[in-house]
């Protein structure tokens, strides 16, 4: 379980911010495992026509709540104009880009897809379909077992 609260990812506690984004490798390898289920648009008595909403399953509930343990996922950094930098751009489109990630910037890309997701819902689930987030769990898994 992930229950650190540094926010500084170059931390002497990398192993553990690594080991808590790396622990997702199997569960998010298994083919039976899904990311959530989309809730189709419905009448709510006072409330008019609510949703479409995207409802994470447990395992991806587990993963966004280790991203804000490790303390990656904060309004303070500012998602949508790092989301726009050739940096963040090669790490979503380029496999090689994201193999040679940093700490740094692993912090930084799925910090910048979980806020994304409180305004974009499915953001993650998109991440997740793509083989994105599976990319940085493998990502994290090489770095932890990095020699110090």
């Amino acid at each position: 379980m992930c229950t650190t609260t540094n926010l500084d990812p170059r931390s002497p506690d990398l192993r553990e911010h690594m080991e808590c984004l790396a622990q997702f490798e199997a569960t998010f390898e298994d083919p039976t495992f899904r990311f959530g289920t989309w809730i189709p648009a419905r009448p709510m008595p006072h409330q008019g026509l609510v949703g479409p909403e995207f409802v994470l399953s447990d395992g991806a509930e587990a993963f966004v709540d280790a991203l804000r343990a490790i303390g990656w996922v904060t309004p303070a950094f500012d998602a949508a104009a790092w989301s726009r930098t050739p940096e963040a751009q090669a790490l979503v489109g380029d496999e090689e880009a994201l193999a040679r990630a940093t700490p740094e910037q692993l912090a930084r890309l799925v910090a910048a897809l979980v806020l994304r997701d409180s305004h974009d819902m499915g953001t993650l689930a998109d991440a997740f379909e793509s083989g994105l987030l599976l990319r940085i769990v493998r990502r994290a898994a090489t770095l932890r077992n990095a020699p110090a």
